[in-house]
């Protein structure tokens, strides 16, 4: 389980990146066409030599790029299931890691849907609580329990 937890780490950190380039915006209502012609793999496997280095071997790295593959693929639609769920905050002013956190676990809520809702809501508030500001846990796991109560 923490090769998985690792991977989601490395897949929120590429697309809050990703973000922080301009390459992502803060809300999708199309596919971003910049991003369809990069190798997500060796973008993955680059990332982690370059932020990771050699002291961690054990990341799940087809996982990792499925996470970030699929969560690309399918933003516009994760933004807009995100954005009609929350009713306090339009997503384009949600924190920029709460939002790579939230895409996330939508994505494997909503597209992959291969674990428990549980699990997944779970995974993402340890991300939110690791990374986020003290508010990030509470708002990503009741949005998220919002969102999952919705299918």
């Amino acid at each position: 389980m923490k090769e998985k937890r690792l991977a989601r780490e490395v897949a929120m950190q590429i697309l809050f990146q990703w973000e922080a380039q301009g390459q992502l915006l803060r809300h999708h209502t199309t596919q971003p066409e910049n991003l369809g012609h990069l190798d997500i793999e060796s973008f993955v496997s680059h990332f982690w030599e370059l932020f990771y280095g050699k002291e961690h071997q054990r990341l799940d790295r087809v996982f990792a790029s499925s996470l970030v593959r699929n969560t690309v693929n399918s933003i516009a639609r994760i933004d807009t299931l995100i954005e009609h769920t929350s009713t306090k905050w339009k997503l384009s002013r949600m924190d920029a890691i709460d939002r790579a956190i939230l895409r996330l676990a939508c994505c494997e809520l909503a597209i992959n849907k291969k674990l428990a809702p549980a699990i997944i809501i779970n995974e993402a508030v340890e991300l939110a609580k690791r990374y986020g500001n003290e508010q990030s846990p509470q708002f990503i796991n009741g949005l998220l329990d919002n969102i999952n109560s919705s299918f």
